[in-house]
């Protein structure tokens, strides 16, 4: 092992000089993309001393590197200060470079100005970049300093890049890869027009841009205290998240010109009536998120006129928005900071479908409030009565046949309200035959049949064709009991419990494989079939 005193105050280990290691195949070994890569058999010895070197080398240090070799895609160099073997590729020569080989450009014996990167343990070599040297002189030259805080002035934004104006040179800041990050915030609410200005950091030198590369500040708790802050609201946004079948409301309020906080206000109705854009709120700061740039933070409520809530009495109906929904029940606004939870048998039933495939975050419903407040919970049980109006515009064929907007009546078959001319048009559209058996009942005006909903009244089923079938008295008993149904082919499906009773349930047994008196043109709804099928045939 060498040793040599680079004038610091202490000794750097050294690699092996290129050359002194053979591969297998009794070539030198090099560092690089295209050289085939041999472990010599002093490997062992080599990752050792990698760690000592790691912590010699500094990140980033300016060095100068020979080159030993040159390959289409990269170049094999010896680095001057230290001896070390390093590798630059083709995508970090030039930044007017774009197309290889290298070997137009590059000699056996030339000297690069680079700048080192990290030691690649796997190849053995350092990673060394002359692009990033030639923008740390590009800097050099204009007096700047990387990581140094400057006011830029706002010549041009969009939601993709800002133009910045320095005395010294143009420069542009991007946002970072999320949606919804400090850049377009502050770009949402106006604060980055033409003629303000910003503190931003400078970064580096981009020969694509003519240009400074800057950033944002990072956000940082650890000057501010956890005691209320007050913040002026720059910017309110409903946010519907579909994987999470939830509706946020979220408010930005700005701190100063380096703290912009994220406040998830979901509890509130009247989001814009409350906190208007411009006025100051109570808030108390969590943590910052370094991914966004912004702060997370939660409202101070015992600062604001919502101290005092709204309590609903027992027995009061009202129109509220479903703020969110899961299989078994929702959460709803009864008004601001009062959320009630309503169960999904109140909705569809006490039957095993999903409740957040038929009411979504951000559907207006009537409720009626059941009991108190439960502590536990810190909601109120409330009862559904209809849904007033759909967020979503774009709906599953599973979903329309549900009729959300019906309003329960005591003393109906089903708890709603039937209609006579539905019936007569489910019976024309099948001729006034049973669709499980053939059938037909029916003397001049007068009809036997029944109009049968595939997903039933009482679980808010709709009085539509695709909802339907005609059935004889018998037959509607065993469908709606789940005894039979209906595959997607058209063919009828018997329980098993029938199938197994013997003689008693032959009358049904007999109809089990046999084709149902259905036309492929009829209206009824496949989805239809198949949800009575998940929801009411006994064998599932």
């Amino acid at each position: 092992m060498q040793w040599k005193n680079q004038g610091v105050g202490r000794n750097v280990a050294l690699l092996p000089p290129l050359g002194s290691y053979k591969a297998p195949n009794g070539g030198d070994f090099l560092g690089g993309q295209d050289c085939s890569y041999a472990f010599c058999e002093e490997r062992n010895v080599l990752k050792d001393m990698a760690s000592t070197i790691d912590s010699i080398v500094p990140f980033h240090t300016v060095d100068e590197g020979v080159v030993k070799r040159v390959l289409q895609y990269g170049a094999d160099l010896e680095l001057v200060q230290t001896g070390a073997r390093a590798y630059l590729h083709i995508s970090r020569f030039s930044d007017d470079f774009t197309s290889p080989p290298l070997t137009d450009f590059v000699r056996v014996g030339d000297v690069l100005p680079v700048i080192v990167g990290r030691f690649d343990d796997k190849h053995n070599c350092w990673e060394v970049s002359h692009k990033s040297y030639q923008r740390f002189r590009k800097f050099e030259t204009l007096g700047l300093v990387r990581g140094e805080k400057r006011v830029a002035e706002i010549q041009h934004a969009t939601e993709l890049r800002c133009t910045l104006k320095l005395p010294e040179a143009l420069a542009y800041l991007s946002p970072p890869p999320h949606p919804w990050s400090r850049y377009r915030v502050l770009f949402e609410s106006g604060r980055l027009a033409g003629g303000k200005s910003i503190e931003v950091v400078l970064g580096s030198w981009s020969s694509e841009f003519e240009g400074l590369v800057v950033h944002l500040p990072q956000a940082c708790t650890d000057q501010l205290s956890s005691k209320v802050h007050y913040a002026e609201v720059i910017l309110l946004r409903p946010h519907y998240i579909k994987k999470k079948h939830r509706l946020q409301n979220v408010m930005y309020a700005q701190l100063d010109d380096q703290h912009i906080a994220r406040v998830d206000v979901s509890e509130l109705r009247d989001l814009e009536g409350v906190f208007p854009i411009g006025s100051q709120v109570p808030i108390r700061l969590k943590e910052a998120d370094h991914f966004t740039g912004l702060i997370d933070a939660s409202m101070a409520w015992e600062h604001t006129q919502l101290s005092i809530r709204n309590v609903p009495l027992v027995g009061e109906v009202r129109a509220c928005a479903v703020i969110w929904t899961s299989p078994y029940g929702a959460h709803c606004l009864l008004d601001n900071r009062v959320v009630g939870f309503m169960h999904k048998s109140s909705v569809i039933g006490s039957i095993p479908e999903q409740l957040d495939k038929y009411l979504h975050p951000g559907d207006i419903v009537e409720v009626k409030v059941l009991n108190e407040l439960d502590i536990s919970r810190g909601t109120y049980k409330v009862e559904f009565v209809r849904r007033i109006e759909r967020f979503l515009e774009e709906q599953t064929e599973e979903s329309a046949l549900l009729d959300l907007a019906a309003i329960r009546r005591t003393g109906m078959t089903g708890g709603f309200a039937r209609d006579s001319a539905f019936r007569w048009s489910v019976l024309d559209a099948y001729d006034h035959c049973c669709c499980v058996c053939g059938r037909r009942f029916a003397v001049r005006d007068t009809s036997a049949m029944e109009a049968a909903h595939v997903v039933p009244r009482g679980n808010r089923g709709g009085n539509l064709l695709q909802n339907a079938l005609c059935l004889c008295p018998i037959h509607h008993w065993a469908f709606d009991k789940g005894l039979l149904a209906i595959d997607d082919d058209l063919s009828i499906r018997v329980a098993e419990i029938i199938l197994g009773s013997g003689d008693e349930g032959r009358w049904l047994a007999d109809l089990h494989g046999q084709a149902a008196h259905i036309v492929d043109d009829a209206p009824i709804s496949r989805p239809a079939l198949a949800w009575h099928r998940r929801n009411i045939f006994l064998d599932t």
